[in-house]
């Protein structure tokens, strides 16, 4: 049995998730592909721990850091977040997603008033992040250039 935890991220976190953003295969599959300066990211990362429309969270398990997993409140509707994730890159392929996607979904929900949806957008070509929103209820519901997928809080069985 692993012990895996879903913490808040922190200033000690940001070099980290810098290093996991600039990735080769995670700027393949995003949607913004630039490289990101650390002093770019630094100052996006500051101002996300204290923005309140705004939540992001690690997965560690075994004291290990796994991946990041953001939410961000639409500007559109406030029942809406947009979620991310990034796996680190050498914990790929070992099935942690899944309990990043669904823990991370808890710990924002005991933490945050309800919202009534979460929105991925994912490329087309990331068939990976596809199965794996998919397999925690979240449904295609718009496919332009880019899949955007949707988990209704309020739907049956969730």
């Amino acid at each position: 049995m692993s012990d895996f935890n879903i913490i808040k991220a922190e200033k000690k976190h940001c070099k980290k998730i810098w290093e996991w953003r600039n990735d080769p295969l995670t700027l393949k599959m995003s949607i913004n592909q630039n490289f990101i300066s650390l002093e770019d990211h630094t100052l996006w990362f500051e101002k996300i721990l204290v923005d309140k429309s705004k939540s992001l969270y690690l997965g560690e398990e075994s004291k290990v850091l796994i991946g990041v997993i953001r939410f961000e409140q639409s500007n559109i509707n406030k029942d809406i977040h947009d979620v991310s994730l990034n796996i680190s890159p050498s914990m790929r392929g070992k099935g942690l997603g899944k309990k990043l996607l669904i823990q991370g979904i808890e710990a924002f929900k005991k933490e945050k008033s309800p919202c009534r949806y979460f929105c991925a957008v994912i490329k087309k070509e990331n068939t990976r992040s596809q199965k794996l929103f998919e397999s925690c209820g979240f449904y295609n519901f718009i496919s332009k250039d880019y899949l955007t997928y949707r988990y209704d809080l309020y739907r049956p069985g969730n």
